[in-house]
């Protein structure tokens, strides 16, 4: 994986992974996770998107108050790094789109899951199961993270989204006016990064493919009606 990704894919996504940071404008999934959106379209859209969205989501994500330092280089040049990090996903999907493959059915399953627990008036219960990093509980949905806020749903719609994600991966949008989503790793998602890193080193590719998994959601599951 780390070999396939570009020196200016690497320099774009360092601010994801700067320690006791969460934050992240919301360009980073570009186009909002309802339907089926192949990453192409993903990748399209940061390349051509003009640098003022950029700006507009840096200064969204952390309030009008200084960017951090770690995004700084994002904002003296926001045309590079949006191209940068449009690099980066193109080249991780290009190894990960196999794997992707072969968890449509680990994905259906869940996409069938979540539709059944919403049917039967189970989704209290299902908010639990998400993440251990998740908990449901008073009629508020507690989410573990470093920059800990609070948020009020209100009317807007709660969409779930299943990723080929680490155990501890959840990504969440709290701003959208119509949405709050949730990515967070499809059930048995560790296992089929095992079993890939398996395979990869039987052809003598580095063993860090097995332990190296990024939020990978690249065609979103539509939510149930």
């Amino acid at each position: 994986m780390q070999e396939a990704v570009a020196p200016e894919g690497w320099e774009a996504t360092r601010p994801l992974g700067v320690p006791g940071h969460s934050v992240a404008p919301d360009s980073i999934v570009p186009l909002t996770p309802v339907g089926d959106i192949p990453v192409e379209f993903q990748v399209a859209w940061l390349r051509d998107v003009p640098p003022e969205v950029l700006m507009e989501d840096l200064e969204q994500a952390f309030g009008g108050e200084n960017v951090p330092t770690h995004w700084q280089a994002a904002v003296a040049h926001p045309k590079r790094w949006l191209h940068g990090y449009a690099t980066a996903v193109d080249n991780v999907w290009s190894v990960v789109e196999p794997l992707w493959q072969r968890a449509r059915q680990a994905l259906d399953r869940e996409v069938e899951r979540v539709g059944a627990a919403v049917v039967r008036g189970g989704l209290d219960a299902l908010l639990g199961t998400l993440s251990d990093r998740i908990v449901y509980t008073g009629g508020a949905l507690r989410i573990s993270d470093l920059q800990p806020s609070g948020y009020d749903l209100g009317e807007r719609r709660l969409v779930l989204v299943p990723t080929l994600a680490g155990r501890d991966s959840v990504i969440v949008n709290l701003d959208n006016p119509g949405m709050v989503w949730i990515a967070y790793p499809v059930p048995g998602a560790d296992r089929l990064w095992y079993d890939q890193g398996e395979q990869r080193r039987g052809k003598n590719w580095p063993r860090s493919w097995a332990t190296y998994a990024p939020a990978c959601s690249p065609r979103w599951p539509a939510p149930p009606p």
